[in-house]
């Protein structure tokens, strides 16, 4: 059992060096969020909150995965959805994806602050 634990634990901090595990995730929302058409919505992403912020909507939610892997999905998303990536930054515990498309411009702001879950903030404005 102990020889388990470790190996469990070993795999989490190679994925994520030196970050905490993750408390319980937030609750995804009951229904799929108002996006626009056409969006990217990749498989390992979980949206739990959706609001208003001016004629911008703003979408919640977690990437199940390290960072890395959260910035090369929605970057590889947008051009497979017909969006154009317009901005994109990596670095160590946050990443950026800047995307035009579907009469709509944006941001996708990715943190990983534990191991296993980057908290994702999309922000879409009208073109």
């Amino acid at each position: 059992m102990g020889l388990i634990a470790l190996v469990a634990a070993a795999t989490a901090s190679a994925c994520s060096p030196g970050l905490p595990e993750c408390d319980p995730p937030p609750t995804p929302l009951a229904s799929a969020p108002d996006l626009p058409p056409g969006f990217p919505t990749p498989d390992l992403m979980t949206f739990t909150l959706q609001r208003e912020a001016g004629p911008s909507s703003v979408v919640e939610g977690y990437w199940s995965g390290d960072l890395e892997e959260a910035y090369e999905g929605w970057r590889a998303a947008f051009p497979a959805a017909g969006y154009g990536v317009t901005f994109d930054e990596i670095e160590t515990n946050d990443a950026e994806v800047n995307f035009a498309g579907g009469e709509t411009t944006g941001q996708v702001k990715m943190v990983q602050t534990c191991a296993g879950r980057v908290t994702t903030s999309i922000i879409i404005r009208p073109d």
